[in-house]
């Protein structure tokens, strides 16, 4: 997907709802790295139990699995020697929703990251418990992976554009499709596969889709940024043929040094169970201010529109 800008990146990283990152900002202090432990902890070293059979109802996470692992989880020995990669796991949930085990299934290829992942994980991780076909509580697993990934390595750009990404969403709230479509006013429309959209909690999906019997619903997750106030209210016009779900508007500021001095959220309507707000993620990105006439950078003001728009008809 090409990039359109530092403000747009920072809200199509948001569509891979239920997702955990490690996100770090660029301005974290970097330190010696601590001795790194010779053994991992007890649920780690243990030999992954044996696959419970799949019941009648999987277990799901209790929250949103985004804010298991918070920036500050990001190891620091890792960090000091630039360490990234994605660790996959396998979590194992016991009947009453607790992580009793996990096992990483592809490693990010540091250790040090594979092991905070499984420590975060067992720590944070809250689910729903799982039911047999007779209401019994009963064990499951849950497969995702950590995205450990260092800060932006030179200051993003700020643009106006649009980010869509269109859902197809079954009558249980899993999105069966999703592709994302990126503009920006002088950059073409590119479109590429949704990243980990199979992790958004099937709550969303239904919040976003509606409770009905549709088979399939059609759901654009719109993500718009823009410098003027006349931009922000043509970008919050109702598009024919959608209904609105959803509606967030938050108003930013970056300063002349590309640190986003300002950010909160402005305007919102629709579901209350899609309310998210971006800021404390947004103000820990670098940006390349914009300039004046005669190339000095200064401060620049905007909003960026988030809407949930669910397709009417077939």
């Amino acid at each position: 997907m090409k990039a359109i800008g530092g403000i747009m990146l920072v809200a199509i990283a948001l569509l891979c709802i239920g997702s955990a990152q490690a996100d770090i900002p660029k301005g974290a202090p970097v330190t010696a790295p601590p001795p790194i432990p010779m053994a991992p902890p007890p649920a780690l070293s243990k030999p992954a139990p044996p696959l419970p059979p799949t019941p009648k109802v999987r277990a799901k996470p209790a929250e949103s699995p985004g804010t298991w692992i918070n920036p500050d989880d990001y190891p620091k020995a890792a960090l000091y020697n630039e360490m990234t990669g994605n660790s996959a796991f396998r979590l194992f949930i016991d009947p009453t929703g607790k992580v009793s085990h996990c096992q990483i299934t592809v490693s990010s290829g540091f250790e040090v990251l594979d092991n905070a992942t499984c420590e975060r994980l067992i720590e944070h991780g809250k689910f729903t418990p799982a039911r047999d076909g007779k209401g019994k509580l009963v064990a499951d697993v849950w497969n995702s992976r950590v995205v450990w990934k260092m800060p932006f390595a030179t200051p993003q750009p700020i643009r106006e554009g649009t980010g869509i990404a269109t859902f197809q969403i079954n009558k249980l709230g899993v999105v069966t499709d999703c592709a994302v479509k990126v503009k920006s006013w002088d950059a073409e429309t590119s479109q590429e596969p949704c990243w980990n959209s199979d992790n958004m909690p099937p709550l969303a999906g239904l919040e976003m889709r509606g409770y009905g019997e549709e088979p399939i619903v059609e759901v654009d997750m719109e993500w718009s940024s823009s410098f003027s106030s006349a931009g922000r209210d043509r970008l919050m016009q109702d598009r024919p043929g959608y209904q609105t779900r959803s509606l967030l508007v938050f108003r930013f500021e970056v300063n002349a040094e590309g640190r986003m001095t300002q950010c909160a959220m402005e305007r919102q309507r629709g579901s209350e169970k899609l309310i998210h707000n971006i800021c404390s993620q947004a103000v820990k990105q670098l940006y390349a201010p914009l300039k004046d006439a005669t190339g000095t950078p200064v401060s620049t003001p905007g909003w960026i529109i988030n809407r949930i728009l669910r397709k009417l008809g077939p």
